[in-house]
Formats: structure tokens, sequence, C-alpha cells
């Protein structure tokens, strides 16, 4: 039997996201989440980013106009498919600041929703 170490619980979505490799200037690929949880996320890319890479991962909620931008750290990439390409987890290090609140309150939307209601 497979022991799952997950921390925290992953909410499946399809938000979208901007990822861009720090610390380059490089022109920024759109791409949807297909789960996040409080310490990390997952995305389909077609571009294949490297384990270890850094990224800056602009992370657009449903309700609000201004993205979250996250600072996180590639853990794993693999090939699914010629359509959506690879799937990407990445590891959360820092949220900004300002909006660290907003992806919080995200996440324990998603809980509410899915243990409460």
């Amino acid at each position: 039997m497979t022991e799952n170490r997950r921390r925290f619980i992953r909410f499946e979505t399809e938000d979208i996201l901007e990822v861009r490799p720090l610390p380059e200037i490089a022109k920024k690929i759109k791409v949807i989440s297909k789960d996040f949880s409080l310490i990390g996320i997952c995305f389909f890319s077609e571009y294949q980013w490297e384990k270890g890479q850094v990224l800056l991962v602009e992370y657009f909620l449903p309700e609000e106009l201004e993205p979250v931008k996250i600072k996180a750290n590639v853990v794993w990439a693999e090939f699914v498919d010629e359509k959506k390409g690879f799937l990407v987890g990445v590891e959360i290090l820092d949220i900004e600041e300002k909006n660290a609140e907003k992806f919080l309150h995200h996440y324990f939307k998603k809980v509410k929703e899915k243990f409460f209601e």
C-alpha cells in the first residue's frame, strides 16, 4: 500500500497561472493549474521545466483582479501527452506579503466547500 505523505489537502482547480523562470526576465508562459495546497501547486505546461528551477508564478484567483505572486521551486515534471504537455509540481517558497492573505482565503474557502457545506 502506498503512503500518502501530503501535509496539506490538495484541491483540484483550473485556475490561470503565468509562469516565468527567476532571476531571468523572460516571457511569461500561461498555464492552467491542476491542483494546489498551501505548500505546492501542480500545473500543466507546454514547456518542460527542470527540477530545481526557481519560478515566479502569478496565480490569478477567480475572485481577484490582481494575481498573487509566488516564488516556487520545481520538484518534478513529467510528460503527459502531446495535448496537455507536461505536468509540473512546484513547492511554494514564498508568497508576496501584500496578497498572501488572499491566497490563504482561497485555500480555506475550498476547505469550507469540501467539508462544511
